[in-house]
């Protein structure tokens, strides 16, 4: 990777600035599947992930999430733990402007391959939820968000009662804890982003793949990096070694084409959406 791509971004697209076409294209009620392209956020920058042993995150988060005590594989984290600090932004701001919209929080979920990207989204959205005034919502929220506005997404039943933390409402899972279960709107964060089209055994994983596509209800935005997913290659021996769950037999190979074949059908279908540079304020 390039020089600097160590440095996640000082600050994500700002809270309560009016929104830029991309959000509006991702919270707009009509689109049901949208993937937010992050290649175009840092020109000439081509690599956005990272391990999680050189991440800025709060140890204390990633002590809750478990990470640490072994390999990933979306069960644990250690040094080879993957983060993307850009898609941890990108996905913080969606649930900030959903539940802003008026979405139920128990209506979203955030889902990962692995839990060092969702400890990372966690502490991150606890604190733009409290920047935003958003601790303690009324409890009369409209389950569906603002349909016909423009502005939200969202659904489904549940809420969260009086004075509920939308925090401890929305749902952050890897892919493999959503199994049977459905979310109003799911937020996906792919995590990879790199010029080698290296995209990790979980997300080579046709059983995952299907879980992480099937969990919405009304709504799923992805956040990724389109040019690695359609380049999506076989993990090296190493990552396979470090990733590879447990539940995956030991004569089956992972399928990195899914990934670009799924790539290939959202482009198709006209629902990928590139994030510009000028929309997205990275700091001095």
């Amino acid at each position: 990777s390039k020089q600097g791509s160590k440095q996640g971004p000082k600050q994500g697209p700002k809270q309560g600035s009016p929104a830029p076409e991309w959000l509006r294209h991702a919270l707009d009620p009509e689109r049901s599947v949208v993937f937010l392209d992050t290649d175009g956020v840092f020109p000439g920058r081509a690599c956005l992930e990272r391990r999680g042993h050189e991440a800025a995150f709060d140890s204390g988060s990633l002590a809750a999430a478990g990470v640490g005590k072994g390999g990933d594989g979306g069960h644990g984290g250690g040094h080879g733990s993957i983060v993307n600090d850009v898609e941890a932004e990108l996905v913080t701001e969606l649930a900030v402007r959903l539940v802003e919209c008026g979405a139920d929080p128990a209506e979203i979920g955030v889902t990962s391959p692995y839990r060092a990207q969702l400890a990372v989204i966690r502490n991150k959205l606890k604190k733009a939820l409290k920047a935003a005034g958003l601790r303690n919502p009324p409890s009369a929220r409209n389950p569906v968000a603002a349909r016909g506005s423009g502005n939200g997404a969202g659904g489904g039943a549940g809420g969260g009662g009086a004075g509920s933390d939308p925090l401890s409402l929305i749902e952050i899972k890897t892919i493999d804890k959503y199994q049977g279960r459905d979310k109003a709107c799911l937020l996906v964060s792919t995590v990879h982003s790199n010029q080698r089209g290296e995209v990790g055994v979980l997300l080579a994983d046709r059983r995952r793949v299907n879980v992480m596509l099937s969990r919405a209800k009304h709504k799923l935005v992805f956040v990724g990096s389109a040019s690695t997913l359609a380049a999506a290659k076989p993990p090296g021996q190493a990552a396979q070694e470090h990733e590879r769950p447990a539940d995956l037999a030991p004569g089956q190979a992972p399928e990195p084409e899914i990934c670009a074949g799924l790539l290939r059908k959202l482009q198709k279908k006209g629902w990928v959406e590139s994030i510009p540079p000028g929309e997205w304020n990275s700091g001095p």
